[in-house]
C-alpha cells in the first residue's frame, strides 16, 4: 500500500465502505504513526515508513513472539494502544 494523496478526486468519507472478509476487523484512527503494523495473533509484519519511499520500498520486519526478547511486545503494546482508541470501520459515517 502507499499513502493516498488528496487531490480532490478521492471520496471525503469512508463510512460507506463495507468489509466482507470473515474474521477480519478494520479500525480507523487519526494517529500519526511511523510504521504500519499487521498483527496475526503471535506474529506481525511491521512496515517502517521511510520519507520519500512508498511502503513497498521500505523495510518490513516479520516478528514472532518469543519467550525471550521484547521487540514483539514493544510493537504489540503500540498496536494495542492505537487499536483501543480507533473506531471500527462500520461505525464511521
Amino acid at each position: 500500500m502507499r499513502p493516498i494523496r488528496d487531490d480532490g478526486r478521492a471520496p471525503r468519507q469512508v463510512g460507506h465502505t463495507r468489509l466482507t472478509v470473515a474474521n477480519v476487523d478494520v479500525r480507523i484512527h487519526g494517529t500519526v504513526l511511523y510504521n504500519s503494523i499487521y498483527r496475526f495473533d503471535s506474529e506481525m509484519i511491521v512496515n517502517t515508513h521511510v520519507y520519500g519511499k512508498v511502503a513497498s520500498h521500505a523495510p518490513a520486519l516479520h516478528l514472532r513472539r518469543l519467550s525471550s526478547g521484547t521487540l514483539f511486545d514493544t510493537y504489540a503494546e503500540s498496536f494495542t494502544h492505537v487499536w483501543d482508541a480507533a473506531k471500527p470501520l462500520g461505525e464511521l459515517g
